[in-house]
């Protein structure tokens, strides 16, 4: 069985052959370890509790704010022509005190066909327009607010935001997340109801196209310049709400940069951080600030992304949704209940029986800096066992790196963003990876062992039934141009990360992979390059694990594999 171009990505253990010592270390975050407290709900109330304060349950005299918060609002192209498209959660939506998501895109200027302004043109970004009767329908349904922070809230330029903030507020419905002028912080949006003073706030790390030089803007998440927000916000509300949009497109997991910027957030003060932009259901993480500090939250929640809750996207993984019901008193963060549903064009919720892999996959992790987070495996010809970690390094996938490809002895510049990989010589981008590829990782080395430097990408791309499938590709440069020299068809395991690197001592470099498994849960795999493919070397057992990193253990050993999370689960009581 061989990873070839005509393979599958098999999975038989066929042994490991090594002179020297491979170690493993693999830190584990066990985001799905345990159950979620309380039961499955009936079809009328669909999800799981995903904290609980003190592990209590809702008292019958409690009257917290409710929050209802949703994914990817989206109600133009394939949307625009359906019936009805809110009826079947209208009910819901309208119980909460406050509902809000992600308003993705913009709404058409008078006397124009939002379905024409929406049309791809070959070669410039997509653009997500939206009727004029959009605002009216939100607000009819139950929406009260929503987030403009997201790389579609300039499809058509500043006055085309104007004119969306313009239509919305007239609607009735507030919103959030625009800073007034390029470069300007955003100013929370305080909202005063049931007694408490809730500030919300949104920022995207996904830039727009372009960026207009005057005018209204999507606010954009800075480090240091968004922490000083929330916690400015913090001094003068009871309850911090933040929606980021961040991370990689259809990756089922939240990468090294979402975690640090909605970590980043809580330690500010916010009580919740809500994801957006992957476009599928992401995991989720309760975190306690430095409870020393009386003004911080005492429990903060993050949803890494919440993914689509109405959208013209219909593979597998776009189709799930999460919705949440986030219950708020004057001591913060009450109870968060995972509301499932089936995202489309016509979105409703899931009964349990249908819920149960969405729930799996969003139990929550907490904090627990003080518990080992972290499993090693010692591996060599006969086999792996349990062996001694060693320091923890690394920052997760790919974002930037520097090459020889061409074989002139100066090397290219290298980077990947938001599924994309553009390559740089001279100060000009000289190759890019085609935009029906999502590229979710990549390594820089020797992976097929012929003296020259590639580039390994690990991606995602539509099959002919427009489902995203996983493939391996190799990009060299050959004959005066970047291409395509090997290329694995798609494969029933999906793989997410790569790295390339000589882990067992041979002098050649193997293939490392991070592979997705049933349940959320993922393998570590070994792979060696013969000559027309790669052939399985080791796989271990599964585990919650992410982030894979190589690092040499010294001069004379072999490099040593890392997969972190950083935190053990601990399930809610």
């Amino acid at each position: 069985m061989k990873f070839m171009p005509t393979s599958r990505w098999p999975g038989n253990l066929t042994g490991l052959t090594t002179r020297a010592i491979l170690v493993v270390l693999v830190v584990i975050g066990l985001l799905l370890g345990g159950s979620v407290a309380g039961v499955h709900a009936s079809t009328t109330d669909p999800g799981g509790w995903l904290y609980l304060r003190d592990g209590q349950a809702l008292a019958a005299d409690e009257d917290p704010l409710q929050l209802l918060v949703v994914g990817d609002i989206m109600l133009g192209r394939g949307v625009a022509a359906s019936p009805n498209t809110l009826a079947q959660v209208t009910p819901e939506l309208q119980k909460a005190d406050l509902t809000l998501g992600n308003f993705e895109g913009v709404i058409a200027p008078p006397g124009q066909d939002p379905v024409r302004l929406s049309k791809n043109i070959p070669g410039e970004p997509y653009k997500l327009v939206m009727g004029r009767h959009v605002p009216d329908l939100l607000q009819d349904s139950g929406f009260d607010l929503v987030s403009l922070a997201n790389n579609h809230a300039l499809d058509l330029e500043s006055s085309g935001l104007v004119d969306t903030i313009d239509g919305l507020e007239s609607a009735g419905l507030q919103v959030f997340g625009v800073s007034g002028k390029t470069g300007e912080t955003e100013s929370p949006l305080y909202v005063d109801r049931k007694g408490l003073r809730t500030a919300f706030l949104a920022f995207t790390m996904i830039p727009p196209p372009s960026i207009p030089v005057r005018g209204p803007v999507p606010a954009r998440y800075d480090p240091q310049a968004s922490f000083t927000a929330v916690a400015s916000a913090r001094q003068k509300a009871d309850i911090v709400v933040v929606l980021l949009h961040a991370g990689v497109e259809y990756d089922l997991s939240a990468s090294l940069t979402q975690e640090n910027a909605a970590q980043n957030l809580a330690q500010a003060g916010a009580d919740l951080v809500i994801g957006s932009h992957p476009h599928v259901v992401q995991g989720t993480q309760v975190i306690y600030p430095d409870i020393t500090d009386t003004n911080l939250p005492v429990a903060a929640f993050i949803a890494y992304s919440l993914g689509n809750f109405v959208f013209d996207q219909y593979n597998p993984e776009t189709l799930d949704g999460l919705a949440l019901r986030i219950d708020l008193d004057n001591q913060g963060l009450r109870a968060v209940q995972a509301l499932p549903l089936r995202a489309g064009s016509h979105p409703r919720w899931l009964a349990a029986a249908q819920a149960d892999k969405i729930l799996q996959r969003v139990e929550p992790a907490q904090n627990c800096a003080d518990q080992p987070a972290f499993k090693t495996f010692t591996c060599n010809q006969d086999g792996c066992q349990p062996g001694k970690a060693s320091e923890i390094i690394g920052n997760g996938p790919f974002q930037s790196g520097e090459i020889d490809l061409t074989g002139d002895g100066k090397p290219e510049q290298i980077s990947l963003a938001s599924g994309k990989v553009e390559v740089v010589q001279d100060g000009k981008v000289v190759w890019q990876s085609p935009d029906a590829w999502n590229v979710l990782d990549l390594a820089l080395g020797d992976p097929n062992d012929d003296g020259r430097y590639e580039m390994l990408l690990s991606l995602r791309k539509a099959d002919a039934s427009g489902a995203l499938r996983s493939h391996p590709f190799i990009i060299g440069y050959r004959g005066g141009i970047y291409r395509q020299l090997w290329g694995g068809s798609e494969l029933s395991t999906p793989i997410t990360e790569v790295e390339l690197g000589d882990v067992d001592g041979d002098g050649a470099q193997e293939l490392v992979v991070l592979e997705e498994q049933q349940g959320g849960m993922y393998t570590v795999s070994v792979w060696n390059w013969h000559g027309w493919g790669f052939v399985l070397d080791w796989r271990s057992a599964a585990g919650s694990y992410q982030n894979l990193h190589l690092m040499p253990e010294d001069s004379d050993s072999a490099d040593q594999i890392q997969v972190d999370h950083g935190c053990t689960n601990q399930p809610v009581q």
